[in-house]
C-alpha cells in the first residue's frame, strides 16, 4: 500500500527527520519529498534537522503551556473548593440549631453545586417534612415551593424517594 500511496503522489525522493517532545518521544516527522530522483546532501540534511529542531522546540514550548493551562485550571477549581469548603464551614458554624444549619448549608451550595436544593428530612415518627428549599434563580421562587411540597407529601405510598427517606438505604 505504501508502494501505491508513493507511486499516485509520485514521490521518488524523501527525506524526513522526527519531531520530538521534551523526552525525546517521536511525535511525528518533518519530511522533503521531491518527484525527482536525488541525493539529499549532507547539507539540506542538516537544514531539514534543523528546521525539525525549530519545530520540535516550538511543540514542546505548546505542550508545556497546554500542560501550564491545565495545572492553572485545576488550581482555580481546586481554590473554588476550598473557598466554598470555608463557607460553609463560616455558615455552619454560626448555628446549633439544625434547620437554620441546613436552611445555611441549601442557601450557600445552591448557586455553586445545583440549581435547586431541597433539603427534606424524616422525623423520628416516619413524618416526612421539608426543611428548606432554595433555587438559583429567585424568581423561581413558586417552582421550588411547588415541588417542596410535592417531595414533603405529593408522593405516591411506593414512591423510591420515601422509600430512601424512610429507610435511608
Amino acid at each position: 500500500r505504501d508502494n501505491l500511496a508513493i507511486r499516485d503522489l509520485n514521490v521518488v525522493a524523501y527525506a524526513g527527520m522526527p519531531l520530538t517532545d521534551a523526552d525525546g518521544r517521536v511525535l511525528g516527522s518533518l519530511c522533503a519529498i521531491d518527484n525527482v530522483p536525488r541525493a539529499w546532501t549532507p547539507n539540506e540534511l542538516e537544514v531539514l534537522n534543523d528546521l525539525a529542531e525549530a519545530c520540535s522546540s516550538e511543540l514542546r514550548l505548546r505542550i508545556a503551556r497546554e500542560v501550564a493551562e491545565e495545572a492553572r485550571r485545576h488550581a482555580e477549581s481546586v481554590h473554588d473548593q476550598l473557598t466554598m469548603l470555608t463557607q460553609l464551614t463560616e455558615t455552619l458554624a454560626g448555628t446549633l440549631e439544625i434547620d437554620e444549619a441546613l436552611s445555611r448549608l441549601c442557601a450557600t451550595i445552591t448557586p455553586r453545586l445545583a440549581d435547586w436544593c431541597l433539603v427534606v428530612l424524616v422525623d423520628p415518627d416516619g413524618t416526612v417534612r421539608r426543611v428548606t428549599a432554595a433555587h438559583r434563580d429567585a424568581g423561581s421562587a413558586a417552582d421550588v415551593e411547588r415541588f417542596a411540597e410535592l417531595m414533603a407529601s405529593g408522593l405516591g405510598a411506593k414512591s423510591a424517594v420515601l422509600a430512601v427517606q424512610r429507610s435511608g438505604q
